[in-house]
């Protein structure tokens, strides 16, 4: 069983405020976000709540959900949170057989939705993100694939969409 750091949590609401001063007082309408446990799509999630509750934003921007193999789209479709779900993947810092209430909550509260990166998909985002000197992990590459992914259906309204890149490729020397 794992468990969410409650100060992670509190501090990843820091980059709802940063997306928020960035866009010159704006939001994004839409914030894709590679996700494992949930602790940072919840944490952004809850920053955006609280800038609404502050009347600072009118809305809240949909939060979608980057994962390697359908788990949050599963139960989006009506399965159990509490089930588990069997994939393989590459994309290390997002994978997991489990998801969490709150990444549930986080998708569903901000009528956002889950969108699966394949492996591949990540692999081309992660080249086409070095070539432009952006060195991603791999599963941060994946909310670039992710973005490229968005359908006529997910992209009716205007705004921006951000990507959220959680990690860099760069090895330690």
């Amino acid at each position: 069983m794992s468990f969410s750091q409650p100060i992670g949590v509190q501090a990843f609401k820091n980059i709802a405020r940063e997306c928020y001063t960035q866009l010159n007082n704006q939001i994004p309408a839409k914030v894709i976000v590679p996700t494992s446990r949930g602790d940072l799509i919840w944490g952004i999630y809850e920053g955006f709540k609280e800038l609404k509750q502050s009347n600072l934003i009118d809305d809240i921007p949909k939060m979608l959900a980057v994962e390697p193999f359908q788990r949050i789209s599963k139960v989006l479709e009506g399965q159990p949170y509490t089930s588990i779900f069997d994939g393989t993947t590459e994309l290390t810092s997002i994978n997991g057989q489990t998801v969490t209430f709150q990444a549930i909550q986080a998708v569903k509260e901000s009528n956002g939705t889950a969108i699966v990166v394949s492996d591949q998909e990540a692999q081309v985002a992660q080249k086409l993100a070095s070539r432009r000197g952006i060195h991603l992990e791999l599963s941060s590459a994946a909310a670039i694939a992710a973005a490229k992914k968005i359908d006529s259906s997910l992209n009716e309204e205007k705004g921006t969409i951000m990507a959220i890149a959680t990690s860099s490729n760069f090895l330690p020397v």
